[in-house]
């Protein structure tokens, strides 16, 4: 419902007190505000809204602009979430899931007053831009990596099959391997799973069948903190490998749109803006790995 949306909008300009009685919702209203993101999972250092959140903090820093977000929201609840940021004077969205994509193009269509930056879209409007990754670049250097850190040469992964891109990704990880390995015989096992207790299962029954390294290709880290616990090396979705995996994790890849996101922000306020389909790589510093 619009209520159920608007109790989770949180706004950088939001000074409510925490004595308030909580049994009342707390319906933020902050017209400064001016960027709204819109999150399918909530918030949190684990998964893909931390880098997110990371760009709405430089929009706030190098632009001077307040910024609202609203998390955990179904793809059924997008076009309630674009509304009830807009009620907080909102005219600029950011759709920070590629599962808002479709969303995020019917509702540009016929709302001309907002510009939308929409994630993993790739169909562009006058007032709707969109970008996504090169993640086939990581994934095929993480597989190299895999293969160097092997020695049983059975090389694990597991991967939430809704993510964006999964099978390019799986596939860029299994070429990487096969750079090192050339001609040898490699087994490489995949196991789908969404849930902390699916991805247990996973990497247990991947460690039974004598995998020595797991990919992880998932919407959180995890399947890295998992591994880790049991003293098993893994790569994985992440921009700290110090806070994920600090033992046995040997590398890991996040996406730095921080830059991109600020710098279309900026082409929105200034009336200079250019609708694009943006595909990031290395070379665009749009993904990233951390130190190995």
């Amino acid at each position: 419902s619009m209520a159920a949306v608007l109790t989770l909008c949180a706004c950088s300009g939001d000074n409510a007190s925490s004595s308030d009685d909580s049994s009342v919702p707390n319906y933020v209203v902050d017209t400064s505000a001016k960027v709204g993101y819109v999150y399918n999972e909530e918030v949190s250092h684990d998964n893909m809204t931390y880098m997110f959140e990371k760009s709405r903090k430089d929009i706030e820093t190098a632009l001077g602009l307040e910024t609202c977000y609203v998390d955990g929201v179904a793809v059924s609840q997008f076009e309630n979430a674009v509304k009830a940021l807009k009620n907080e004077g909102c005219s600029i969205i950011v759709s920070a899931s590629h599962v808002f994509a479709n969303s995020a193009l019917s509702y540009a269509k016929k709302d001309k007053e907002v510009y939308i930056l929409s994630y993993g879209g790739t169909a562009s409007l006058t007032n709707l831009t969109t970008f996504r990754p090169k993640l086939y670049q990581p994934s095929f250097i993480c597989g190299t990596v895999a293969a160097w850190n092997s020695s049983s040469h059975k090389i694990g992964i597991v991967a939430d099959d809704l993510m964006y891109s999964s099978n390019g990704v799986i596939n860029a990880f299994i070429l990487g391997i096969q750079q090192i390995y050339k001609e040898r015989e490699t087994d490489v096992e995949i196991i789908y799973a969404e849930t902390k207790a699916q991805t247990e299962s996973a990497v247990n029954t991947l460690e039974n069948r004598g995998c020595d390294v797991i990919f992880s290709y998932q919407s959180d880290d995890y399947c890295m903190y998992y591994c880790d616990s049991i003293g098993m090396k893994s790569i994985g979705f992440t921009s700290d490998m110090a806070y994920s995996a600090p033992k046995y994790g040997l590398v890991g890849y996040y996406l730095n749109w921080a830059t991109y996101i600020t710098d279309t922000v900026r082409t929105c306020i200034s009336d200079n803006f250019m609708a694009e389909d943006y595909i990031g790589g290395f070379s665009e510093a749009f993904v990233k790995l951390t130190p190995y």
